[in-house]
């Protein structure tokens, strides 16, 4: 009986390992190829990390993101933002807000939060894994000095990301030319 599970067990192992060796042949690519670059990660030290804090207890200088959109006649935002979410990040904070709009994709999401890397371009790398080619994959921009990544889909719920040494901004859930025009008021903000 342990005979046989062992013959089982070393004839499934070989079948995998054919499998995976036999593929890479065949698509022309090798193991070291699939392998992610590498990037620090950083930890998370205890849950507080994590926490939910309200938003008053957040200093001012903290705050980079306008969290008045609805007074800089930005086309398509029709009212003030509905509420502020804030959480603790190791760094500093998560600051999102959402924005009604009168477009079909609803709401406009703002937010901002730490660059837990410390690097932009380690980051970037980190953001360009999020979308794959069948996601719509991304195109890297340069936003008044500052480098971004656009991902545009089917829905034109896009989504923009700029990236600093500090700090990640999102914009999401609209047409490229809405998102550009808000990402230029927040790039003013951090000028």
């Amino acid at each position: 009986m342990k005979r046989k599970t062992f013959y089982s067990t070393a004839i499934a192992l070989g079948v995998m390992g054919v499998s995976f060796f036999a593929g890479n042949a065949i698509l022309g690519t090798s193991a070291e190829e699939h392998r992610a670059e590498e990037v620090e990660v950083p930890m998370v030290v205890t849950k507080e990390d994590l926490a939910r804090v309200e938003f008053s207890s957040v200093e001012e200088s903290a705050i980079k993101i306008p969290l008045n959109l609805d007074e800089k006649n930005i086309d398509h935002i029709v009212a003030e933002a509905r509420g502020v979410n804030t959480e603790k990040r190791p760094g500093g904070y998560l600051i999102e807000t959402w924005y009604p709009t009168d477009t079909k994709n609803g709401d406009l999401l703002v937010a901002q939060s730490v660059n837990e890397y410390g690097v932009a371009q380690s980051l970037i790398k980190v953001v360009k894994t999020w979308y794959p080619e069948e996601l719509g994959g991304f195109k890297e921009l340069n936003l008044g000095g500052y480098q971004a990544i656009l991902n545009e889909n089917e829905e034109d719920a896009n989504t923009l990301h700029i990236i600093t040494d500090n700090e990640i901004f999102t914009m999401a859930g609209q047409k490229t030319e809405f998102l550009l025009e808000v990402a230029e008021e927040i790039i003013k903000e951090f000028k």
